[in-house]
């Protein structure tokens, strides 16, 4: 697995059962709900939530937040946590607008197929999910995909990642999906709620067209993590292999102080994935984890930091953009434009520019919309993670 040399450090350095922070997206997990901190953001969430279950009503939800705010986490711990509603859980992997309304009527047969008690989680990747007799036309698909859910009395489907269409196609392509949007929640029947996550410039993109909702959408906008947040955050992943006090942020006999985590909140710019990784780097860079040293571990990742994107901008290191998308999507030899984008935490139009160069160093490979390592990347990337 790539990064095993890295991670592996880690344990002979500290001793550790495993790297407590080593799996940083909520897709490598079996299970979110150890690792969940409650935010604010979350009161809000579980709010609309709450209000769908008690009042039966109708409900469209959107998640907006940056890459690594915890959308995809919030997703998963609410079709983990419900056991009374089916959840149909979908992650846009396809920049094509009829892919994307395949691949949703494809999950919602599920509903009709497989008995309650067993839906409370079906997870599908779009790709090569086909339905014959699928129809073209936006608003005829929505009405099709409907009345599936409207065959239940209650119903929830979460669509995870909906920039993958809104961003990386045309302006119809946008409003295809927009439409399609609209006549599914405009179709439903009571009991039934939608939540859509994505990030801000794919909500921006699309808001002007979401004009036609009754009753109109919820938009729940992820904050950045507090300091006690942060804290917390932390906490719940050291507690895993380490014994703690009763109070404050301990590792071993160690204390973290406020400040000391104020600051680590500060450089991660209050998202948590940037945070774990942050926290990643100090347990193989601090010599102890007493204050004074994780400070001194801050200072100096802080700095290489600064020389790293300084070096960046002048020369692109094509070796390390292929070691973090590896990271990011596992075992997989395949990967989407967004995971790449979050991978190396790039803009689309930076990250586009990246794998061209990829491409012409063939490195990797386009098929479709999707982008593939050839041998000779698989390998650099393994020496970038030695």
């Amino acid at each position: 697995m790539t990064g095993t040399n890295i991670d592996e450090s880690a344990y002979l350095r500290w001793l550790l059962k495993y790297n407590p922070f080593i799996h940083l997206s909520s897709e490598s997990l079996k299970s979110v709900g150890n690792f969940h901190v409650w935010t604010e953001t979350d009161k809000a969430f579980w709010n609309s939530v709450k209000d769908f279950l008690e009042n039966k009503k109708k409900n469209l939800v959107f998640l907006v937040g940056e890459f690594g705010s915890g959308k995809t986490h919030r997703l998963r711990l609410l079709y983990e946590t419900l056991e009374e509603v089916p959840c149909i859980y979908i992650k846009v992997d396809s920049q094509d607008s009829r892919d994307v309304m395949r691949g949703i009527e494809a999950a919602l047969h599920s509903l009709e197929i497989i008995p309650a008690r067993h839906l409370k989680k079906v997870i599908l990747s779009l790709a090569g999910k086909k339905s014959d007799g699928y129809a073209n036309d936006p608003e005829t698909a929505a009405k099709e995909a409907a009345s599936m859910m409207n065959n239940r009395e209650e119903a929830i489907l979460l669509i995870d990642e909906i920039e993958n269409v809104i961003l990386n196609n045309s302006k119809e392509e946008a409003k295809a999906f927009t439409k399609y949007l609209i006549s599914l929640y405009n179709a439903l029947s009571d009991g039934k709620m939608i939540v859509v996550a994505c990030i801000p410039k794919a909500y921006e993109t699309i808001k002007h067209m979401l004009w036609g909702f009754n009753p109109p959408p919820t938009v729940i906008r992820v904050k950045n993590i507090s300091d006690e947040e942060a804290k917390e955050i932390i906490d719940r992943r050291l507690k895993l292999v380490f014994d703690f006090k009763k109070q404050g942020s301990i590792f071993g006999n160690h204390f973290l102080s406020k400040e000391t985590i104020a600051e680590l909140n500060k450089i991660s710019g209050g998202n948590p994935r940037k945070l774990m990784q942050l926290f990643r780097n100090i347990l193989l860079t601090a010599p102890s984890l007493d204050d004074k040293e994780v400070k001194k571990a801050i200072r100096s990742l802080s700095g290489i930091r600064e020389e790293i994107e300084k070096e960046e901008k002048e020369t692109p290191k094509y070796e390390e953009y292929l070691r973090m998308i590896r990271t990011r999507i596992g075992n997989r030899k395949y990967f989407s434009l967004i995971e790449a984008a979050e991978a190396t935490e790039l803009s689309l139009t930076d990250i586009k520019s990246v794998l061209n160069e990829l491409r012409a160093r063939n490195l990797v490979v386009k098929k479709g919309v999707r982008y593939y390592f050839t041998e000779s990347a698989l390998k650099l990337a393994e020496m970038a993670s030695s």
